[in-house]
């Protein structure tokens, strides 16, 4: 899936939003207030319709912004394993009636094995063809009886631990990370169920309070949080996922979605989520916060947010909105600022070991040069070399001579290469415009010709001076 960050396609994923916004406004339609001539058998199919509809939309947008030859094809045969687990799952899972997200995860793992089309020099061109295929086409279904496998165990261990003793001490926290995880594949009614029979009424509060809080003000304040630490079609994409969780925070599978973007792409935010709901649980219970909704209202599958009490409807809950809104920015900007100089570190460290050389100056770019000269395969194979905002795109000669152990040491991250177009993608940093001269220069003269050579004059005839005889030299002619 790193292939979806791929700079050069990263405006595409702006595609995986409709999906979302469209999924949102049928829910919306679809609302007793909106639509009240609509008879509830009617209503209660159209949206359960729509709620596996627009998973598998978001499936087939995924196969259709990743970069390959065959598009088509992976978008029909991602369809169809879509609607053959949908149809799995409905006969495995008794009353299934929730969001189809783990379909929709489980049908995107396709792509992991799916092949483009070869480099045409590669020496392993239709290698282990069928094989690829059979593991292509079987990986879905593997994820998907290994994720109902690990739904089934999260559920044995809910029943089993979620008794008199666990539901009145703080140990129960672990149900609110445990919720938001199973909310992401569409089964969160396992917590849910569970919790409306066996929690206390304060810690009954206190675990609606941390879903809520989490999902109302928590997800979409680390959604932009981490577009802060982003550029370009990146950061526009994070800023508008973050704006359509403001609007959709109470569909639930609009919600499931975001998350599963999460996980795909940037499953450290998901984490860091994660652990954002667990001090929720805990400010909540420190504040003695009643509960904003009753439990019955929590993303089953829907929030109806006129259920729940205002947003100032007092101080301790104001504090616990504003609580959940500080806690992911400070955690996102520490954790990318040790990331970054980390990274950084990381870097230098490797660029030094890999050049040999130990540098006197360690702000030096030519170490880098070197380093970066000796990974991509010298200089005959880099055709060009440009640089955007801290990011080098390299156009790659022959790839097979690229070394990418020694290419992700020298990146802040891990490089990308486009095998339609033959162009890696390196983030270096601050260095990179002046690391992407130095490169330009050396691909520019190669062999280290002069870049104004001397001009030479046109060639003349060359004519005996007056004075000299054409009978020969004068020592010949006196003798």
């Amino acid at each position: 899936m790193r292939r979806l960050n791929n700079p050069q396609y990263q405006q595409r994923n702006l595609l995986l939003l409709l999906p979302l916004i469209l999924l949102a406004i049928v829910t919306w339609i679809l609302d007793k207030r909106l639509t009240p001539n609509l008879s509830p058998t009617l209503r209660a199919d159209l949206l359960e319709f729509f709620r596996q509809l627009f998973p598998c939309l978001f499936a087939i947008t995924v196969a259709f912004i990743i970069p390959s030859q065959k598009t088509w094809v992976k978008v029909f045969s991602v369809s169809i394993i879509y609607l053959i687990l949908l149809l799995c799952i409905e006969n495995l899972i008794e009353n299934f009636a929730g969001n189809a997200g783990i379909c929709a995860l489980s049908a995107l793992s396709y792509l992991l094995v799916f092949q483009d089309k070869q480099d045409e020099n590669s020496p392993h061109k239709n290698k282990l063809f069928l094989a690829e295929k059979i593991i292509a086409i079987a990986l879905p279904f593997i994820t998907l009886i290994s994720l109902l496998i690990v739904i089934r165990q999260i559920r044995v261990f809910v029943l089993v631990a979620f008794n008199d003793t666990f539901s009145q001490s703080l140990l129960s926290i672990i149900f609110a990370p445990i919720f938001l995880l199973l909310q992401s594949l569409g089964f969160q009614e396992i917590v849910g169920q569970v919790a409306l029979l066996r929690y206390q009424n304060d810690m009954i509060s206190s675990f609606i309070n941390a879903i809520y809080i989490t999902n109302i003000f928590s997800l979409p304040t680390i959604i932009m949080a981490r577009s802060f630490f982003t550029s370009g079609a990146q950061r526009l994409f994070l800023t508008m996922l973050s704006l359509i969780a403001v609007l959709t925070s109470s569909v639930g599978t609009c919600i499931s979605l975001i998350y599963i973007v999460l996980i795909i792409f940037w499953p450290g935010t998901f984490a860091i989520l994660l652990i954002c709901s667990l001090i929720c649980y805990l400010s909540s219970y420190a504040l003695e916060v009643q509960a904003i909704t009753s439990i019955n209202n929590l993303y089953i599958p829907d929030l109806d947010l006129s259920l729940a009490i205002p947003f100032f409807y007092s101080q301790s809950t104001l504090t616990l909105e504003i609580t959940g809104v500080l806690m992911p920015l400070s955690l996102m900007f520490l954790l990318m600022i040790i990331s970054k100089e980390s990274s950084n570190l990381k870097r230098q460290r490797h660029n030094y070991a890999i050049s040999g050389i130990v540098p006197t100056d360690q702000g030096n770019p030519d170490l880098s040069v070197l380093a970066i000269l000796r990974a991509l395969g010298g200089i005959s194979n880099i055709s060009t070399v440009e640089n955007e905002v801290g990011l080098l795109k390299f156009k790659i000669v022959d790839p097979t001579l690229l070394i990418y152990a020694n290419i992700n040491a020298l990146c802040l991250r891990p490089a990308e290469y486009d095998r339609v177009r033959k162009v890696l993608y390196c983030e270096i940093g601050e260095q990179s415009p002046i690391i992407a001269l130095k490169i330009a220069a050396f691909i520019k003269n190669e062999f280290g010709e002069q870049t104004h050579e001397i001009i030479v004059p046109k060639s003349f005839t060359i004519r005996p001076m007056p004075h000299v005889h054409h009978s020969g030299s004068p020592s010949l002619n006196q003798s």
